[in-house]
């Protein structure tokens, strides 16, 4: 879910917005011929440790869109986990804006 932003990527939508996803990670899985395991981790307050879930293999290739579409499951299963602090919209398509960019207040 990180900004792909220097590499080769494509706008794939994540939550509804388009974003700039790596397109590396398919060639790199045909390429070695590997299992998509989507592995999520979260904190457990009531045992103070972290737990570790694998969950289903993903079957057959992985479109950037489709990587993202399986790290939304991901999410959206315990959102509070998320670290929603991370700005993975900054790279945006031509013409859109950075919804990050600060507004510098005009003094009186």
């Amino acid at each position: 879910d990180e900004d792909a932003g220097g590499l080769a990527h494509s706008f794939e939508p994540f939550f509804g917005v388009p974003k700039a996803t790596t397109e590396a990670f398919d060639r790199l899985v045909k390429a070695c011929r590997a299992e998509v395991v989507p592995v999520s981790m979260a904190f457990d307050s009531e045992t103070c440790r972290f737990r570790l879930r694998f969950h289903t293999p993903v079957e057959g290739s992985l479109s950037p869109g489709e990587m993202n579409a399986v790290m939304e499951t991901l999410i959206r299963s315990q959102p509070e986990q998320y670290d929603w602090t991370s700005k993975v919209f900054h790279t945006r398509p031509p013409g859109e804006t950075n919804p990050y960019k600060s507004h510098k207040r005009k003094r009186a």
